[in-house]
């Protein structure tokens, strides 16, 4: 657990330096070799725009970018505060519930948005960000 807050604490100030433009830069394996964003590409843009508190530009990259900040918030404070890991031993089973219920709306939410860029449903893509602007190795090689 040290190292995860160590990590978490040396992260935070990365989320304050780093700009909120678009980058069109992502490290997604799963994009490079599809073309098709995977469930977490953009919670990084997320994160960042979190912590320069542009909620909406947070939401439209990953709304699961919220629940990805409160997690390494609380990972942070129990670093300070160590009473907070005791209390989620004590709630474990609600902890370990809402694990299972963030696991099935990440991939559900990952589904549908594959599904909206490989089929271009313009209705569903609007609420998406735009990943074809974002360089792939994979719309690379087929120039």
């Amino acid at each position: 657990m040290k190292k995860l807050q160590l990590l978490a604490i040396l992260l935070l100030p990365a989320y304050f330096i780093l700009p909120t433009g678009d980058s069109h830069f992502t490290i997604c394996p799963f994009f490079h070799l599809t073309g098709v964003p995977c469930p977490g590409c953009g919670m990084g843009r997320a994160l960042v725009h979190i912590f320069h508190l542009h909620f909406l530009e947070a939401l439209y990259f990953n709304p699961f970018g919220f629940l990805v900040a409160a997690a390494q918030c609380y990972v942070i404070m129990s670093f300070f505060f160590p009473s907070l890991v005791t209390a989620y031993q004590q709630y474990n089973r609600f902890f370990v519930l809402g694990q299972y219920i963030f696991g099935v709306l990440f991939i559900g939410f990952g589904l549908v948005r594959i599904w909206a860029f490989v089929t271009a449903n313009a209705y569903l893509l609007q609420f998406f960000y735009n990943f074809h602007k974002t360089f792939s190795f994979m719309r690379w090689l087929q120039t």
